[in-house]
């Protein structure tokens, strides 16, 4: 998966540097909201019977972008820093020997997440101008948290782990979706929506699984 992000990151850079000397460019915020969740692949099979749920959590997703604008091409390049909160909430429940327990984990994951996005911009006689993109992302891991109520025998047990010691701080991925660009007065906004995938996978090792990130992420940027 890494090489994969390599050479997406490569073939972003060549059009970064044969273009930006020509590039319209202009700079901007964003700010918005991740709805993210993880997909888990455990090291060990689950015991028979056992259960594993996940769903989502929501979080803030924003930052400051370039846009590299190429004359006469319907083609833009847009690097990113961003940060970005992504986890998810977990269920377990089953047996243990013979008895029944229920575990509750929410999981939040805090990164600075660099898109390199390549946008096309597509022609159409409307009042915005929506574009759609695709490109690598690197997110570094700055904070993270794991509260867990476990239950068994009906005694609940609370805990938390912050940070979360054993996690890898590196994730490698993809993002990609669309964006609609529009003047108000004197300033151009922009609405743009995605969905980023974790290729690398976050190895927790107390818990002997795998974690792939997982977000959809809408932000309301303005432009200068």
């Amino acid at each position: 998966m890494r090489k994969l992000f390599c050479a997406l990151l490569l073939i972003s850079g060549f059009f970064v540097n044969s273009s930006v000397a020509d590039a319209q460019i202009t700079y901007g915020v964003k700010g918005g909201i991740s709805v993210a969740t993880f997909i888990q692949e455990f090291d060990t099979p689950m015991r028979e019977g056992n259960i594993a749920e996940t769903s989502s959590v929501t979080g803030f997703a924003g930052g400051a972008f370039a846009k590299f604008t190429i004359p006469l091409l319907p083609f833009s390049i847009q690097p990113e820093i961003l940060y970005v909160r992504k986890g998810g909430e977990g269920r377990y429940s089953g047996k243990i020997e013979t008895s029944d327990f229920a575990s509750k984990e929410v999981l939040t994951l805090d990164y600075v997440e660099i898109p390199v996005l390549l946008k096309f911009n597509i022609p159409v006689p409307l009042p915005v101008t929506p574009s759609i993109f695709a490109g690598p992302t690197y997110s570094y891991l700055v904070g993270s948290e794991k509260k867990v109520a476990f239950t068994m025998d009906s005694q609940t047990d609370n805990s938390t782990f912050k940070p979360i010691s054993d996690l890898e701080k590196h994730d490698f991925g993809v993002a990609f979706g669309g964006e609609l660009d529009f003047n108000v007065l004197a300033t151009k906004l922009t609405l743009d929506a995605r969905y980023t995938l974790g290729l690398a996978g976050l190895k927790e090792t107390e818990m002997r699984r795998t974690l792939k990130n997982r977000a959809w992420i809408v932000m309301l940027g303005v432009a200068f």
